[in-house]
């Protein structure tokens, strides 16, 4: 087990300093160092994942909140969630708002990905114009992560924000969600004006 370990760290280290490096991708902020410290699982921030959603009203913030979940529409094209290999993989969810350019609610999910639920088995108090046949569902914290330490980001600095953003009108670019690394993440924390 032991030499599996060894070997693995080998090529890890191996494709991290194989090439020459783009040094524009440097990071200095501070971050959590791990995403689970009783079982000692860093966080490397170029392969942790960060779900970046929406959500409409307070009302629903609150839901989430008590019921520990988090839910995207899967049956409209124009803003459901595609499920590639990073929104499988992501840690937390961080929470946009209507009309505002900087999030700060962060959440560390539980889940190890997505599960498809009907609508009509949300939990009751789930707030929408027109409830959905099926949503994708990730088991969310109850309470925000502190990981982050209270930051605030602005998502709409973030590319895969403005690529959204490039190809759909203003209304519906701000319902769909997507996923960042949290290197990307932290090169949009709103710096303080004291600091």
């Amino acid at each position: 087990m032991t030499k599996l370990l060894n070997e693995n760290t080998a090529v890890k280290i191996y494709d991290i300093h194989k090439d020459e490096k783009d040094y524009t991708n440097i990071l200095n902020e501070s971050m959590p160092e791990y995403l689970d410290s009783a079982k000692k699982e860093k966080l490397i921030s170029d392969e942790t994942f960060v779900l970046v959603g929406y959500s409409r009203n307070n009302s629903n913030i609150e839901w989430y909140k008590k019921e520990g979940k988090y839910n995207f529409r899967m049956d409209d094209d124009k803003e459901s969630l595609s499920l590639e290999t990073n929104v499988a993989n992501v840690k937390y969810l961080l929470l946009r708002e209507p009309r505002k350019d900087i999030a700060n609610k962060i959440f560390k999910l539980k889940s190890k990905g997505p599960k498809v639920i009907q609508g009509k088995l949300l939990p009751d108090g789930y707030i929408t114009k027109k409830l959905k046949d099926y949503y994708l569902v990730i088991d969310i914290e109850k309470e925000e992560s502190m990981d982050f330490n209270g930051e605030s980001f602005n998502v709409k600095e973030l590319e895969n924000y403005k690529t959204i953003k490039s190809k759909n009108n203003h209304m519906a670019a701000a319902g769909i969600p997507f996923a960042v690394t949290v290197t990307e993440l932290m090169k949009t924390k709103v710096k303080n004006e004291s600091t």
